[in-house]
């Protein structure tokens, strides 16, 4: 039920896209035609930048959108819907390191890439648009520098984050895991002694 209103939505959006790009590819004919270029040449050219930046963006958050979606279900397993080797592997025990990491915290990294490179998306598409209105180009090219390198280090550091994370669930996992192998067999009555060996029962004093 969850995979068909996937695709349902999925289509929506494809549907969505691809009729905003007709609409824009005929908006810019009609423009390109219909306009008067030589007296009003730099607002149809920002007319033009608009229409299109604003499909650009459409775009990109509907890629992004998918992708947090995606990224969100691939952490989740579902044996049922893998190639039969990662089945096989998985079913011998096998996790990917991405596992250890718990649903909440892959939804929080998933979400920062997502914002990261959609905030500075949007800053770029807004610079373009107003490049050509603006006589000195020089701080549009240095603040759009400094867009994309402060997203270079802020990913860089999600990703740092994303490492320790797996780190940090892997050696709980496996503290776990030896918790459990090192815990004595309970006794009959699911107690043990406290030395591995399960709890005799009293015995009672004979007259």
């Amino acid at each position: 039920m969850a995979d068909s209103r996937s695709r349902l939505a999925t289509l929506i959006c494809t549907i969505v896209v691809l009729t905003l790009l007709v609409a824009c590819l005929a908006a810019s004919v009609a423009l390109w035609f219909g306009g008067n270029w030589e007296k009003h040449a730099r607002g149809l050219n920002l007319a033009l930048k608009i229409l299109w930046g604003g499909w650009l963006l459409v775009l990109v958050a509907t890629l992004l959108t998918h992708v947090t979606i995606v990224g969100w279900r691939f952490r989740r397993p579902r044996p049922s819907e893998w190639p039969a080797a990662l089945a096989r592997a998985y079913a011998e025990g096998f996790q990917p390191p991405a596992w250890f990491k718990s649903g909440p915290a892959s939804f929080a990294i998933t979400v920062v890439f997502v914002s990261l490179f959609g905030a500075a998306f949007v800053a770029s598409v807004i610079l373009w648009i107003v490049r050509d209105h603006v006589a000195d180009k020089e701080p549009l090219d240095l603040a759009l520098k400094i867009i994309w390198g402060t997203w270079w280090v802020l990913a860089i550091a999600t990703v740092l984050v994303r490492v320790a994370l797996f780190g940090h669930e892997k050696k709980k996992l496996q503290q776990q895991k030896e918790a459990e192998q090192a815990a004595p067999p309970p006794g009959p009555d699911g107690t043990t002694d406290g030395k591995g060996r399960p709890n005799e029962p009293a015995r009672r004093n004979e007259p």
